[in-house]
C-alpha cells in the first residue's frame, strides 16, 4: 500500500556500482488515472520514430522519464533500482543468480 499514496511511481534501472545507472524504465510503474507524469511522458512519444531522437526504445522508454523527473520532481517517485529491476543485466550481477 505505501505505492498507492503517490501519483505515479517507477524504478531506477541500473547502479553506478554495477555496470552503471541506465535511467528510469517502464517494465514496472504505478500510476494513478491521468497521472500528470505519465501525461507528459506519453506526450513525448509524438517523436518516437524520428532519427533526431536517437535510440527509439532507450530514448523514450529509460531516458525520457529520466530527464522529466528531474523537471517535474513533484509529480513522480523514484524507487531504488531493488524495488523492481534486480539483479541488473550485467555480467557481475547475473552472476548472482547462480
Amino acid at each position: 500500500r505505501p505505492l498507492l499514496r503517490y501519483d505515479f511511481a517507477i524504478g531506477r534501472e541500473g547502479h553506478p556500482d554495477h555496470g552503471g545507472f541506465h535511467g528510469l524504465c517502464n517494465a514496472v510503474l504505478v500510476s494513478r488515472p491521468n497521472a500528470s507524469f505519465a501525461r507528459r511522458w506519453l506526450a513525448t512519444y509524438s517523436t518516437f520514430g524520428d532519427a533526431s531522437a536517437g535510440d527509439k526504445w532507450s530514448g523514450h522508454s529509460v531516458q525520457m522519464p529520466f530527464r522529466l523527473s528531474k523537471l517535474y520532481p513533484s509529480e513522480v517517485h523514484l524507487l531504488p533500482y531493488t524495488a523492481f529491476f534486480w539483479p541488473d543485466w550485467d555480467e557481475q550481477m547475473l552472476k548472482k543468480l547462480l
